[in-house]
């Protein structure tokens, strides 16, 4: 009679921590179980010696979502406030472009982009931070497009009629919207994803 030795590996999962976390998939602070998957020797399918580490992750008990490690360190404040930081400061160099797409009128301008921005942000502003938006569409550092187009995402549709508003704003404050200040919104418009339409709406405000 041949007897057969039945030997192998599996992967045993257990959960090493608990705690709480902001789950992604929920948008709210649930339990987590911190996953590991150990491979084991395994001799007749009962597992024996614990060999590496085959992976772990973030468990959320209430949706049921797994997740990357990382995830714990995820900070849906300080991710909100990164994505305000990236508006206003894209917010300010396209009102320095609409400062700059004129010099006759720069002056004036210049005065109603501050206010505008101010307004917009509900903060004052640094001279010092408005000369270097300024310099920054100057040297062409500043480039409208692919920044408004960065930023879009993470604003409402309001806040894309907000952004709009405010260059034609800043573009009115010299008398009438010409050909060049036009086409600083609408750049920005077709940078966001606004239809033409909904810029014609808009305009007629």
């Amino acid at each position: 009679m041949i007897a057969f030795i039945i030997f192998g590996w599996k992967g045993v999962t257990y959960t090493k921590t608990r705690g709480r976390f902001h789950c992604p998939q929920c948008a709210e602070e649930r339990d987590f179980e911190h996953k590991r998957v150990r491979n084991f020797f395994t001799l007749y399918f009962i597992p024996l010696i614990p060999l590496g580490l085959a992976g772990e992750y973030i468990h959320c008990t209430a949706c049921g979502g797994d997740f990357e490690i990382t995830v714990l360190n995820w900070s849906p404040e300080a991710e909100e406030q990164e994505a305000n930081l990236a508006i206003a400061s894209t917010l300010l160099g396209a009102l320095a472009c609409m400062v700059e797409v004129d010099p006759a009128h720069a002056r004036e301008r210049a005065r109603a982009a501050r206010e505008t921005w101010e307004s917009a942000m509900g903060t004052g502003l640094p001279a010092e931070a408005f000369e270097s938006a300024i310099a920054e569409v100057r040297s062409g550092s500043f480039q409208l497009e692919p920044q408004v187009a960065e930023v879009s995402g993470a604003l409402t549709d309001e806040g894309r009629e907000m952004f709009l508003r405010s260059l034609l704003a800043v573009a009115a404050s010299a008398g009438e919207v010409g050909d060049r200040e036009f086409a600083i919104v609408t750049r920005s418009a077709e940078a966001m994803g606004v239809t033409p339409t909904h810029l014609k709406g808009i305009l007629s405000e």
